[in-house]
């Protein structure tokens, strides 16, 4: 499955959603029992991938992405872009704020 994988320094794996649910979940939960922060951009935005959030540490949805997500008792940290507004993460639950730039 190497064209799904993005490492991005040691111990951190990132993917966006382009392949199905089935191979997503695999990625995602293998890279975990290796002790891997996992990080998903649901691009494109499609439905369906909810189902993944409790394989993952750090959601980065846009706008219409973030619509999509059902995000409700899901443990996961969620920076949310939003263009040339910039981004909105919740770490820990405080809103943090980063302006484009």
């Amino acid at each position: 499955m190497p064209e799904l994988r993005k490492e991005l320094g040691d111990g951190i794996f990132e993917v966006k959603s382009t392949a199905g649910n089935n191979h997503l979940e695999h990625a995602f939960s293998t890279a975990r029992a290796a002790g891997s922060r996992t990080i998903l951009n649901p691009a494109p935005a499609r439905g369906g991938l909810s189902q993944l959030l409790s394989h993952v540490d750090v959601v980065v949805p846009n706008e219409h992405e973030h619509a999509l997500l059902d995000l409700d008792g899901v443990d996961v940290t969620v920076v949310r872009t939003e263009g040339a507004a910039g981004a909105v993460a919740n770490p820990g639950g405080h809103e943090l704020r980063q302006p484009s730039f």
